[in-house]
């Protein structure tokens, strides 16, 4: 009896661990779900939501263009795109996890548009008007964000220098793509927040928010996205992705982050070998550090610019 009791115990305890793995794993990646981590970014930014909301208005009275190309899997993927007038450089901008153009970039697009540059904010797949069921934390976004490149280059503005800039999951996405050598024109990355990797971060989360150890979650979440959806997270490690890399690039980082903390930052800045910067915004929480400190923020913006070019 005691034997068969703890047989038991033993597969409910194996069944809950396999369901609970699969909940992290669909309120991770399922486009549906309204996520956990969401709902954290949301109450935690204490961004002023008038800044957001007139930059957002600003927007829409402006002249933009709207742009479609379709990822190597067959996902019709959205973007805009804003001139501005004698364009020096062209930046594309990729937002954060269910995040959007219009919150994530919001303090920064009239200040790039009023600095002759030209913008393209897309949506990544699974958001907005973008096709795909599937978050990839950059697996498949980073591929996506290479064509966009390869669309701006070929049939948008063939003679400015282009800068990826990335906020959060978008400035993953931006660092995953370098594992592959970009187009001569683009000449930096600018990496506001983001993480070294999907499983670095899960196990961060469950650790700190769960109270639970990261095995074996983390290999159950890790072979859901296999198996579900058709990625593999390994794919998401931005130390193997700039191990060859040679653009340069800017990070920046909030010392008061507790959702991508600070140190997923020191990790990517360590493992880069290109021209590097780092810039860090005291006190500010995840994506915050426009808000916290723009002034700085837009010094080592146009000072990164301006060297590398």
């Amino acid at each position: 009896m005691v034997f068969l009791i703890i047989f038991l115990v033993l597969i409910v305890t194996i069944i809950a661990v396999f369901l609970i793995s699969y909940k992290f794993y669909k309120s991770a990646c399922k486009v549906v779900d309204q996520s956990i981590y969401k709902s954290y970014e949301k109450k935690n930014m204490s961004y002023d939501d008038r800044v957001v909301s007139a930059n957002v208005e600003w927007l829409k009275e402006q002249d933009y263009k709207d742009f479609y190309i379709k990822s190597n899997d067959g996902l019709k993927l959205h973007g805009i795109f804003l001139a501005a007038p004698n364009a020096y450089r062209t930046i594309i901008c990729v937002h954060g996890y269910r995040g959007s153009y219009e919150t994530d970039f919001s303090a920064i697009i009239k200040y790039f548009h009023g600095n002759h540059s030209n913008i393209l904010l897309i949506e990544q797949r699974g958001h907005g008007e973008s096709q795909g069921d599937y978050i990839t934390f950059g697996a498949k976004e980073s591929e996506d964000l290479k064509l966009w490149i390869n669309y701006i280059l070929t049939k948008v503005d063939v003679k400015n220098p282009v800068y990826l800039y990335g906020i959060s999951m978008g400035s993953s996405t931006c660092l995953l793509s370098l594992k592959d050598k970009l187009p001569f024109q683009v000449k930096g990355v600018i990496a506001d927040c983001g993480y070294t990797s999907m499983e670095y971060e899960i196990k961060y989360l469950c650790k700190e928010w769960y109270h639970l150890p990261a095995f074996p979650f983390v290999n159950i979440v890790k072979m859901y996205c296999k198996l579900f959806a058709g990625f593999n997270p390994d794919d998401t490690n931005v130390v193997a992705a700039l191990k060859d890399n040679e653009i340069p690039i800017l990070f920046i980082h909030g010392d008061a982050d507790k959702f991508v903390i600070p140190e997923n930052t020191r990790i990517n800045y360590t493992a880069t070998k290109s021209p590097k910067e780092v810039c860090w915004i005291s006190g500010a929480d995840h994506a915050e550090s426009i808000f916290k400190d723009p002034i700085k923020y837009h010094n080592k913006l146009e000072y990164f610019f301006n060297t590398y070019k």
